[in-house]
C-alpha cells in the first residue's frame, strides 16, 4: 500500500519531499531531510486528500447502483 500511495502521489505532481514526509522517511545524510526542515500534518493534509480523492474517484460512479441497508424492524 505504501508503495502504491507514493506511486499515485507522484503521477498527481507531489513532490518527493512530501511524500517521503508523508510516508515518514528518513534518510541519514539527507541534508534537506527531517534533520532541518520540520513538517507538521497540516502541511500533509493536502497531498493526502489529492490522492484520497485520486484513488475514490472511480467509485463515484457506482454510488448510483448502491441499495441502502434497511434498519432493524420496529418491534
Amino acid at each position: 500500500m505504501r508503495r502504491t500511495w507514493a506511486s499515485i502521489a507522484d503521477r498527481q505532481g507531489i513532490g518527493a519531499y512530501t511524500i517521503k514526509a508523508a510516508l515518514n522517511h528518513r534518510t541519514i545524510g539527507d541534508v534537506t531531510g527531517t534533520n532541518y526542515a520540520q513538517v507538521d500534518v497540516d502541511d500533509l493534509r493536502e497531498p493526502m486528500q489529492t490522492v484520497e480523492d485520486f484513488i475514490l474517484r472511480p467509485a463515484e460512479r457506482w454510488t448510483d447502483n448502491v441499495v441502502p441497508l434497511r434498519g432493524k424492524a420496529a418491534g
